[in-house]
């Protein structure tokens, strides 16, 4: 005969989890799992924004590095009377051969792009050659302009803005 006693005991005594201890920890994994994955989704996002930033400081640079270039050689600077002084037309003439150098800076498409004509001696048209310096540059007026005082302490002001998005 089976003593039922003995057996009820050996079950009490047998380790396990009960299901109230399986459900605590599923609940406490989802949640170290949506911690995990919302860090992972932040730290991409923090990357894709600092990479979008760096990208737009690079296109203003390499404005900046092209108008200063241009400014530093011109004779003659003219800004178009509208709000955004745009387009920028500088010009001067090389010592060395007698040509004469026109470039022009417009805004198309988001593109800032310069336009460089080079002319002999008889203002005959040697090159003409449109290249676009730097991409997702505004063409907000407020964001992007330029300003020429001739008169007085000379100063030209080239503000420039470069937006990425996505």
């Amino acid at each position: 005969m089976i003593n039922w006693q003995k057996t009820n005991r050996k079950t009490k005594k047998q380790l396990g989890f009960t299901l109230i201890e399986l459900t605590i920890v599923l609940a406490l994994v989802g949640l170290v799992g949506t911690a995990i994955m919302m860090s992972i989704y932040q730290v991409y996002g923090i990357n894709s924004s600092t990479l979008a930033r760096v990208t737009a400081q690079n296109q203003v640079a390499f404005a900046s590095k092209w108008i200063t270039q241009d400014a530093q050689q011109a004779q003659t600077i003219i800004v178009d009377s509208g709000s955004s002084g745009l387009p920028l037309y500088l010009k001067w003439q090389n010592w060395d051969t007698g040509h004469k150098t026109k470039i022009t800076y417009t805004i198309s498409n988001n593109d800032l792009l310069r336009q460089s004509q080079e002319f002999d001696e008889n203002d005959i048209s040697i090159s003409n050659n449109i290249v676009a310096v730097a991409h997702y540059i505004s063409s907000d007026p407020t964001e992007t302009y330029c300003s020429y005082t001739p008169t007085g302490t000379r100063l030209f002001v080239f503000h420039i803005t470069a937006n990425i998005t996505g």
